[in-house]
């Protein structure tokens, strides 16, 4: 008898268990009839999912323990084939609500969220405005402009055929390639973003940031980690307080500066001024143009690469040597028609004029190594 009525307790808990999980998982569902190239417009809290597909339809389901209460406190307004879902003032507030939406792939979208993430999923054609206050932001593929931000998470996108704008206090950003302009920024976290075909703004507080290939200009910083740019083909200005500098190459200006790493400058078809306080810097360069370069390090090496063919008038200068060290510390590999050289108790300073002079060069670095190579 006690155990027939354990199992009946054992029972009744389960079931109990059951409608609460049912009741968890009710959602309440409304369906507007819409055309191609209009705009979702949601204003909730809680957490937000689009997903788009091929109907003529925008669906909205609201999932949560009490979704008919739910969607009393919800004003939905359909117009001309835009789609508004937001609380009604000072009403609405609920915690354990989430909001799925089924757009046609064509479609805009303005999503506005108090306290939840936001995953649009799958390939939308159309424009993206998303900003939460509470959580991250998640997007696939996009043809179109994308404007998102959050105050406290994460944001990942696909591919964005257009513009981008992403903007968080407390997360990490990475995106795939970009068809348009970017403004990119994090207080906290580190910046990972494939190709961006136009010209660019990049920054973070404390992380790392690595960039694919820049079509147009880019300013670029982090206050606590390295920047990586495999390839660059505008005016690109990089700094950074505590980290590396690495650029891959391009028909370009570079301005790089670190206080608290090594710069390394690859195929710089153009002029470059890099410095450091911390380390080395390392530049393999193909000048072009009138503008001056400028490589110069507080402490460490300077190494500068150049074609064999290169015109250029080379100034390189070490300071806070004893003069019996001046020989090794100024190394060039070329000919010259020019060989100048000041010597002071503190500094030892070069003059190199290479195959008729041309491009003005200047090497500066304190008590360390200065070598002009030619590229192999």
């Amino acid at each position: 008898m006690k155990t027939t009525r354990f199992y009946m307790m054992v029972l009744c808990i389960c079931t109990v268990a059951a409608v609460s999980m049912a009741v968890a998982q009710d959602r309440q569902t409304k369906v507007f009839a819409v055309k191609k190239g209009g705009t979702l417009t949601v204003k909730v809290t809680g957490n937000i999912t689009v997903v788009p597909w091929e109907r003529e339809d925008v669906e909205v389901n609201i999932i949560g323990s009490e979704p008919e209460q739910m969607a009393e406190k919800l004003r939905f307004e359909s117009n001309d084939g835009n789609i508004t879902v937001e609380l009604k003032e000072n009403d609405g507030w609920c915690d354990n609500c989430d909001y799925q939406f089924h757009t046609p792939a064509m479609y805009n979208l303005s999503i506005h969220s108090i306290g939840g993430d936001v995953h649009i999923m799958g390939t939308l054609k159309g424009n993206i405005k998303a900003v939460t206050k509470g959580g991250d932001i998640k997007t696939g593929d996009c043809n179109g402009d994308v404007d998102v931000s959050t105050a406290g998470g994460d944001i990942f996108t696909g591919n964005i055929t257009g513009n981008v704008s992403f903007h968080t206090a407390g997360g990490d950003i990475r995106t795939g390639n970009v068809g348009g302009e970017a403004s990119i920024s994090t207080a906290s976290g580190d910046v990972l973003a494939g190709d961006i075909a136009k010209s660019a703004s990049i920054s973070t507080a404390g992380g790392n940031i690595r960039i694919g290939e820049i079509g147009g200009d880019l300013k670029t910083s982090t206050a606590g980690g390295d920047i990586t740019i495999r390839k660059a083909g505008g005016q690109v200005s990089v700094a950074t307080a505590g980290g590396d500098i690495k650029v891959g190459g391009g028909n370009v200006f570079v301005k790089a500066s670190t206080a608290g790493g090594d710069v390394y400058l690859d195929n710089i078809h153009g002029s470059v001024n890099a410095t450091s306080a911390g380390g080395d810097v390392s530049v393999r360069l193909f000048p072009e143009g009138l503008e001056e370069s400028k490589l110069s390090s507080a402490v460490g090496k300077i190494t500068l690469a150049l074609p064999e063919s290169v015109r250029a008038t080379i100034q390189a200068t070490v300071k806070g040597i004893m003069p019996e060290d001046f020989a090794q510390k100024i190394i060039c590999e070329f000919a010259t028609d020019k060989n100048i050289e000041v010597k002071d108790t503190k500094k030892n300073q070069r003059v190199f004029v290479i195959n008729g002079g041309g491009q003005k060069i200047n090497l500066q670095t304190f008590d360390s190594i200065i070598e002009v190579k030619k590229i192999k």
